[in-house]
């Protein structure tokens, strides 16, 4: 399945909580979050969970969306 989803020449959206065919297939990660925004980076599933940015966007969303839970 993965060779087909890199051969396709068209776009594919997909959902898949498989770790090894997110990071070999997606090219452009879209997080939507539950708050109605969403984060939209070109990169690879392995990056994006690296990087220090993201990390901080989902700290942020986090902390805010705890403390409406607690008002």
């Amino acid at each position: 399945m993965n060779n087909g989803l890199i051969k396709f020449p068209g776009v594919i959206l997909f959902a898949s909580r498989d770790h090894q065919v997110v990071q070999t297939t997606a090219s452009r990660i879209i997080e939507f979050l539950p708050n109605g925004t969403f984060i939209d980076k070109i990169t690879t599933y392995d990056e994006y969970l690296e990087s220090d940015e993201m990390a901080r966007k989902r700290q942020v969303y986090s902390t805010s969306n705890a403390q409406e839970e607690d008002d």
